[in-house]
């Protein structure tokens, strides 16, 4: 019993399609697994270096308050709140000799998937991505 398989360049170049089609889709699901936050990267998949300690998983960090020791905020307070429409942003900016140590957002619309924030040492920018919406910010402001 003899079995003979004759492969022509068209099925050649389906096969190796198919093949790398789906080496694709293998590579892409290992990159981006469903159980990381959306978008970015989970707390324990950091790595920072705290100044007189060194690296760290940024999850370990913020459990040992390495990003607390040693601060103390004086003169803080709440700037004015900014409102904007779509497209624009909304942006609250610390005064001169003040830098951003909290900030709030505030949405016309209630869906998370359409805010986009935008963090600067100096302030906060909000805006909401569909038209007709409005996006409020006001910032904490402490002395440097």
């Amino acid at each position: 019993m003899q079995f003979n398989i004759e492969i022509k360049k068209r099925h050649l170049f389906i096969i190796l399609s198919v093949i790398i089609f789906l080496a694709g889709v293998i590579l892409v699901i290992a990159i981006n697994p469903t159980t990381k936050p959306n978008p970015g990267h989970a707390s324990d998949e950091v790595m920072v270096n705290i100044p007189g300690v060194g690296d760290k998983i940024l999850q370990q960090a913020i459990d040992d308050g390495d990003f607390d020791k040693g601060r103390t905020f004086t003169n803080c307070g709440w700037t004015g709140l900014v409102c904007a429409g779509r497209p624009y942003w909304a942006t609250a900016t610390c005064p001169g000799g003040k830098f951003l140590a909290g900030w709030n957002c505030y949405w016309s619309k209630n869906t998370e998937e359409n805010e986009e924030i935008l963090v600067v040492p100096i302030g906060i920018s909000c805006r909401y991505r569909n038209a007709g919406s409005i996006a409020c910010a006001n910032a904490y402001c402490c002395d440097i």
